[in-house]
């Protein structure tokens, strides 16, 4: 055998060549996919946050103080309460404390009540729950890194080709005794 001509009327040659191509394939496909994966948008918690609807916007930072830990776009059902008290107005706080404690807060003022009852969060919220949904999560994600993905999958997609070309070279030295046998 001189030719490549001659080596593709040999049955298993064809069939090495197909193992070959289906192997380049995947050995290209799954590194790319692993890029697109790890460059998928996620979730930045730090920029994230939960806005009220009275206006007041509570960042990570002062959730993370309260408890209160933001997760994608939902916060967990035991710290839903905790963020509707602290978006909560006065007058909304001084009601429920007054529904929960009818003997103790007639006579003061909604902020008066209010402050007593931030102040004592825990306790107050132990009795009491704010059943509106006086709030909305605002989640913000990090883009996908375009210009490090195509980067890193073109690196890998040239590594891999020239890899699968000194194999083939390999392979015509070993069979034919050349590195650039003729077609035919």
């Amino acid at each position: 055998m001189q030719t490549i001509s001659e080596l593709n009327k040999k049955w298993w040659y064809r069939l090495t060549k197909v193992i070959y191509f289906i192997t380049l394939f995947i050995v290209i496909v799954i590194p790319v996919w692993i890029m697109w994966v790890q460059s998928a948008p996620t979730f930045d918690i730090s920029k994230s946050y939960v806005e009220c609807n009275n206006g007041l916007k509570l960042d990570s930072n002062t959730l993370s103080t309260k408890g209160v830990f933001l997760y994608d776009n939902f916060i967990p059902y035991e710290s839903e309460n905790k963020v509707r008290f602290l978006c909560a107005s006065d007058s909304d706080i001084a009601e429920i404390a007054r529904k929960a404690y009818p003997n103790g807060y007639s006579s003061l003022s909604d902020e008066v009540i209010a402050s007593i009852m931030r102040a004592n969060q825990d306790a107050f919220l132990e009795h009491a729950t704010i059943s509106s949904v006086n709030y909305r999560i605002v989640s913000i994600y990090t883009s996908r890194d375009w210009q490090s993905m195509l980067g890193y999958s073109a690196v890998i997609i040239v590594s891999v080709a020239l890899l699968f070309e000194a194999i083939r070279r390999i392979f015509y030295y070993v069979f034919l005794g050349k590195i650039r046998p003729s077609k035919s």
